[in-house]
């Protein structure tokens, strides 16, 4: 788990880590044009009542996101 004070440095982290997924709780992050397109996009947000943008997954509780991860397919 990292942290980062501005969108550019969690971006800069998921391509210097190569991530496959990111979870974040701003979609703002998910916009960004320098996003690396091979990254699943995770959006965290518990309250939330409309979609998700498009390409981006919403998951509105730990258990769900757990349950994506970790659950056998």
């Amino acid at each position: 788990m990292f942290f980062a004070g501005t969108r550019e440095e969690k971006i800069a982290h998921i391509r210097q880590l190569s991530c496959t997924h990111f979870i974040d709780d701003l979609e703002e992050t998910f916009l960004e044009a320098s996003f690396p397109p091979a990254t699943e996009r995770i959006l965290y947000e518990p309250g939330r009542q409309s979609p998700a943008p498009k390409g981006v997954a919403l998951m509105r509780t730990w258990q769900e996101i757990r349950d994506y991860f970790f659950s056998a397919n």
